[in-house]
């Protein structure tokens, strides 16, 4: 073969290879005209290997894929990594300081002092330079709750076999706590004890359990409220014991049409527990193994007084960051925290939720500071959504979901912050390419997160619409829906730690190739057949 043969095969395989490039890129749909942005040039998007564990031990789905995809011109992530790095712990702590204080209440949804809450963010977006996102020029999304707010201790007492009651009090919050909203709330009840197990529809067959007062594990089922209104139980007591902690919300209002009476349901701790077993010879473990209806010895008195209002006025605070390229500010990136707590106590205490969710808000507010502080306007237009009534059963982010002030149809991340400034790890909530991306920005600046699934918050109501959304979260935290949730509570190096990360994630989310997530994942699958 002489020269001029070998160099026209040479040219000729050469050529034949960026072909299958381009169709591979085309396929994944990857292959789209687009002016470079400055000077940045196409930026590689780091994915982890398979033999390579993220941080928090997760490991990835293995693929044939090598570590480093080009997928077009990106962001500039030195620069995102120098915006993130500007995250002010000090004006993140003072947002917490005002939203914690004594002097809004606890912040409960429907309330004057919630009220004050959503005035505060919103004079926030303003002084950042977000726009009002609703209809009418304001950054409020009205919607209607239920209101309830217990307005006495609630009685428990247990009745021995030989009609005896127990003489000692038990501390409210400390040994039991009413749970209000759904299927349960005002009511009272009278009546013997009934273990269940875990109070799943199973364990309700063929029993008749009338005016009795069933114990079960708490699970976080929400199902189990229904259940017991259904099977007309005096009350239900669900036990939470301190090596079973599991992600607690308050029960969520009630998504039937009509409930015809509610009943009463405590959270107990095991010391109550202990005295439901009086007069037996299990212990909570063997009951723990036990699956079948078993009857106690002791009965149970409880009542909950709580004042109710059929609808009170809720408010999501919306600010909104158009995108600053023709081209995709169209497209949609949702971060949110809602800024709604628990109130008032029936014992007089404030539970000011420093870390739930001041931290959430606080860390959301700081990163519209800091963008406007560095002039950054992302690709995408981006919502900040402080959402309301999430203690009820995540009713702010639900009512924005089922109407929407941009189409979900390009609504293409949701990033959740919920209690992002105390806790034993940070945690990563959800699915998809937001996990991933925060993953990926935690490993940036050496933070260990864990993706996990530890319950439900606003995140969901986006997931289960279709939105790619992740949650990021410190978790456990001790101090979680007790009056000890305060300011000096939270931990400021962990405070730190998520505002970097999520200012990071969400400037990436927001600046990114305009089909990035769907295109790795479109990448993956192309190249995997």
């Amino acid at each position: 073969m002489d020269d001029r043969t070998r160099r026209i095969l040479i040219w000729a395989i050469t050529i034949l290879a960026l072909l299958q490039v381009a169709i591979l890129l085309y396929l994944g749909g990857l292959l789209r005209p687009e002016e470079p942005r400055g000077d940045a040039g196409p930026t590689p998007f780091q994915l982890p290997s398979a033999g390579t564990v993220v941080p928090g031990g997760r490991r990835p789905t293995p693929t044939a894929l090598p570590e480093e995809v080009v997928v077009g011109p990106l962001v500039a992530a030195s620069d995102h990594v120098a915006l993130a790095q500007g995250f002010d712990i000090e004006r993140a702590l003072e947002y917490i300081a005002y939203l914690a204080s004594d002097g809004l209440g606890g912040r409960q949804a429907g309330t004057p002092d919630g009220r004050a809450a959503g005035d505060y963010i919103a004079a926030r977006f303003a002084e950042y330079g977000l726009e009002p996102a609703s209809l009418g020029a304001t950054y409020f999304q009205t919607f209607t709750l239920p209101y309830g707010q217990i307005v006495e201790l609630p009685v428990l007492e247990v009745i021995l076999p030989g009609g005896e009651t127990l003489t000692h009090t038990y501390a409210y919050r400390t040994d039991y706590r009413a749970l209000t909203g759904g299927y349960v709330g005002a009511g009272e009840g009278e009546g013997p004890v009934v273990w269940l197990n875990r109070c799943d529809h199973d364990a309700f067959l063929g029993q008749n359990l009338v005016d009795r007062i069933v114990f079960c594990r708490y699970t976080g089922d929400p199902q189990v409220f229904r259940r017991a209104i259904e099977h007309r139980v005096g009350g239900l007591l669900l036990l939470q014991r301190e090596r079973e902690v599991p992600f607690f919300r308050r029960g969520g209002y009630r998504e039937t049409a009509w409930v015809p009476e509610t009943i009463p349901a405590y959270l107990i701790s095991e010391k109550v527990a202990q005295d439901l077993l009086i007069g037996t010879d299990y212990t909570l473990d063997d009951l723990s193994l036990r699956f079948t209806a078993t009857p106690l010895s002791t009965t149970v008195r409880m009542a909950v007084d709580l004042e109710e209002q059929e609808a009170v006025e809720a408010r999501n605070v919306l600010g909104l960051l158009p995108g600053a390229d023709p081209e995709r500010s169209d497209e949609v990136v949702v971060i949110g925290a809602h800024y709604d707590h628990l109130g008032r106590e029936p014992d007089g205490e404030v539970m000011n939720g420093a870390n739930d969710n001041g931290s959430g808000v606080a860390t959301m507010l700081e990163i519209a500071r800091l963008w406007q502080a560095q002039d950054f306007r992302p690709a995408r237009t981006v919502l900040f959504a402080a959402w309301d009534g999430e203690e009820q059963g995540l009713l702010g982010s639900r009512y924005y979901v089922e109407n929407p002030l941009l189409p979900l149809t390009r609504t293409v991340a949701m990033l959740n912050l919920d209690m992002v400034g105390a806790g034993e790890a940070m945690l990563i909530d959800g699915d998809g390419p937001v996990v991933d991306q925060l993953l990926i920005s935690a490993a940036a600046f050496g933070i260990t997160a864990t993706h996990t699934f530890v319950g439900r918050s606003d995140h969901v109501s986006f997931s289960e619409a279709g939105v790619p959304a992740a949650m990021v979260i410190w978790w456990p935290d001790p101090f979680y829906h007790t009056p000890e949730d305060e300011v000096e509570a939270i931990e400021p190096e962990e405070l730190r730690a998520s505002g970097v990360v999520a200012a990071h994630t969400l400037a990436a989310l927001a600046d990114g190739h305009v089909q990035l997530e769907r295109a790795v994942e479109r990448l993956r699958a192309t190249v995997a057949t």
